[in-house]
């Protein structure tokens, strides 16, 4: 077989495979002959990952020599294709993770690693078996990539998260010395901050879980050291995870001095430390005032005795008597009982079995969590002489996010099918709604003014909202994951559609913006399938990346000149759009702005735009004429490649370069576009491409 002939025949599938198949197998030389011979492999990370575990820095040299990297397409055909996890936040798989030493048994739930191979050793063609490389090896080549990162896309901090959780203490040792921090997102997570990500919160926990007792703590304080003295976050589910360990004294101290502790769920925590007879971390507690309430110690005692705990009960016991108002006590309890005896339903005192609340500033209330039990909940406008003006943070939560409830509460939240909310609301905070997956009605006052970050994500069963006049910013994941919204009415003008405002909502047809909205975040709009159409006025001055990504319904979009950039993946994988109009005013089209966009037929270039960038318009399959007007200058690699059904492409004079690809997995320009014919200008950097790719051109 002639050198060329195997990348023809070959599917892309297959070169990753051989790839991958050479690294392990082959010398340095043979495997520079069999990249050559493969030509263009769309995904090389597994093969640098491979090189990276067993065969050291002489193959991973060679490998970047040949334009491997670890960037790849972010699309779910990818996923699919090569059997590994796909996402556009911080846990999409990075086959860069192959350089630690990962126990496979440790990775269960850690779906950033779908599609590895993480043995601690693999057997080549020869029978001779590759171990994972020494520490000195390891580092060798870590040292390599910190060299080359910009060029190999290598992520040291994605590095240092995971060698924190698996105590590679070589990897993380060296990453420290070459000043490597966590992102700030994943710091954010860990630590009790506003800058945190859902998903690498789910996924936190889920490694937590693997985490051994021995391990635990020092797992723990070198995380303490990337969040640089914050506490870190606490819910009932980090809680359940640690709960175990607290028969270690330290653990539990640890807890205690470095955890969150005005969200923790106090009665919780405290059976926690009665069940390991943790009474070094009980003394610490009552130190803080934990016990200060005699209902609250005496609850305990009794779960101490019912539950057998000698060494906590003794402790607790004397505690009691050494810091009891034995006569004061008595007297409290006889003046609750008659204030219980004499209440009405609308009272103080029994709103309080029902609510808890804050007062605030302007002398109002915030609702800071619901303790009832009825499906079909009533928010009150006034507890006692105060007006209720704002639903807090979690107030309603059944989810992973909230602290200070206990499970029973949780699931009981999960069955509330209805909500009204006071005329007198003004406010609603963080996550008040989210994850109530059997909510199917609620209403947004006329005075709320205010939205905040995940208010109604994954409400489910919610099938239309309104959003009222005075609303004017849609929070980071306000309405995310509503699977069943098929109805949003939005009564004033809109400024900002901030990050994965809708993302997910599958059921969503038709969105029209009053006014016009000056702001879209990244993600705002991925994976509204159903969504045929949008209207956002005129004046969008950003569009954040793949913010219309996977709407596979939409049809048309007017792009207008006050947005300066068409971001990267903003349109990708929109398999049904067929008409967009770039007005004048776009200067530059991203990285996959369009990638995958199957219906789109034709498509015109205005003149303000200078450069279309690598993979802009790849894979439009039913795109036949390409109309490029006098400006555009440059031209990346696989702008437009895989466009199979591409007959006509008009190059002005303007254009300055057309980009070769330098990586194995980079697309030419114009690649794989088979009925291509170029209308150019005679003696034009256009023609001499031309020329030398080979393809058939006429002169304007």
């Amino acid at each position: 077989m002639m050198k060329g002939e195997i990348s023809m025949k070959l599917t892309q599938e297959e070169k990753a495979v051989r790839l991958q198949h050479a690294v392990i197998n082959c010398s340095i030389q043979e495997f520079s002959a069999i990249y050559d011979e493969l030509g263009s492999v769309e995904i090389t990370a597994p093969a640098l990952g491979l090189a990276c575990r067993f065969r050291g820095l002489q193959m991973v040299k060679a490998l970047v020599e040949k334009g491997a990297t670890f960037d790849f397409l972010l699309t779910e055909e990818i996923a699919i294709k090569y059997n590994c996890y796909v996402s556009q936040g911080d846990s999409h798989i990075n086959y860069s993770r192959y350089l630690l030493k990962i126990p496979k048994e440790g990775i269960m739930e850690a779906f950033g690693f779908r599609g590895m191979t993480l043995e601690q050793s693999i057997e080549q063609d020869s029978g001779e078996v590759l171990s994972v490389l020494s520490d000195t090896e390891r580092v060798a080549v870590l040292q390599f990539l910190l060299e080359q990162r910009e060029k190999i896309a290598f992520q040291p901090e994605d590095i240092l998260y995971y060698a924190i959780f698996f105590k590679d203490t070589t990897i993380y040792k060296a990453l420290k010395e070459s000043g490597v921090k966590l992102t700030e997102v994943r710091a954010g997570t860990i630590a009790d901050s506003v800058n945190m990500d859902i998903g690498c919160w789910y996924e936190y926990n889920l490694m937590m879980k693997h985490v051994s007792a021995e391990d635990c703590l020092e797992v723990f304080q070198r995380f303490a050291l990337e969040i640089e003295g914050k506490k870190f976050r606490c819910t009932d589910w980090t809680y359940g995870i640690i709960r175990k360990h607290f028969h270690n004294k330290e653990i539990a101290l640890f807890f205690i001095s470095n955890f969150q502790s005005d969200k923790m769920n106090k009665t919780e925590i405290m059976r926690g430390f009665i069940d390991a007879n943790a009474v070094e971390a009980l003394a610490v507690i009552a130190g803080k005032g934990w016990l200060s309430m005699p209902s609250k110690r005496d609850k305990m005692i009794d779960y101490a005795s019912q539950n057998g705990r000698t060494e906590a009960l003794a402790w607790l016991l004397d505690f009691k008597n050494r810091t009891a108002d034995f006569a004061l006590e008595q007297k409290r309890a006889d003046q609750k009982l008659m204030r219980a005896l004499n209440a009405a339903p609308d009272s103080v005192t029994t709103l309080k079995t029902l609510w808890n609340y804050k007062k605030n500033e302007k002398d109002t209330l915030t609702i800071t969590n619901y303790k009832g039990q009825s499906a079909e909940v009533i928010v009150p406008e006034k507890i006692g002489k105060r007006i209720v003006t704002e639903i807090g943070q979690g107030a309603f939560p059944g989810n992973v996010l909230r602290s200070g409830v206990a499970n029973e509460q949780l699931a009981e939240r999960k069955e509330i099918t209805k909500i009204v909310l006071p005329e007198t609301i003004e406010f609603i905070g963080a996550s008040a709604f989210s994850y109530m997956n059997h909510l199917r009605e609620i209403n947004i006052p006329d005075g709320v003014k205010q939205i905040e970050n995940a208010a109604f994500y994954k409400c489910s069963a919610l099938r239309k909202l309104s959003i009222p006049e005075q609303v004017t910013i849609i929070p980071f994941k306000g309405f995310g994951n509503m699977t069943a919204l098929e109805e949003l009415y939005i009564s004033g003008p809109i400024q900002e559609i901030g990050q994965w405002a809708f993302d997910g909502c599958m059921s969503l047809k038709r969105l029209v913006f009053q006014g016009n909205v000056e702001k879209i975040g990244a993600y705002a709009f991925m994976d509204c399938k159903k969504l045929e159409e949008i209207c956002i006025g005129e004046r969008a001055i950003e569009i954040g990346e793949y913010a219309f990504c996977r709407c596979t319904s939409l049809k048309s979009f007017i792009i207008h000149g006050t947005l300066k950039e068409v971001k990267r993946g903003t349109f990708s994988d929109c398999q049904m759009l067929e008409s967009v109009q770039i007005s004048e005013g776009v200067e530059v089209i991203a990285e996959t702005a369009f990638c995958g966009c199957s219906s789109l037929k034709t498509i015109e270039i205005p003149s303000s735009v200078k450069v279309i960038k690598k993979d802009a318009f790849l894979g439009c399959e039913r795109l036949e004429k390409v109309y490029l007007n006098e400006g555009v200058e440059d031209i990346r690699a696989g702008a437009f490649a895989k466009c199979t059904n591409l007959k006509e492409v008009i190059l002005p004079k303007s254009v300055q370069r057309i980009k070769t690809k330098r990586r194995g997995f980079e697309f030419d320009t114009f690649e794989e576009c088979p009925k291509l014919t170029v209308i150019c200008i005679a003696g034009s950097r256009a023609e001499a491409y031309c020329k030398r790719k080979g393809l058939r051109f006429l002169y304007s």
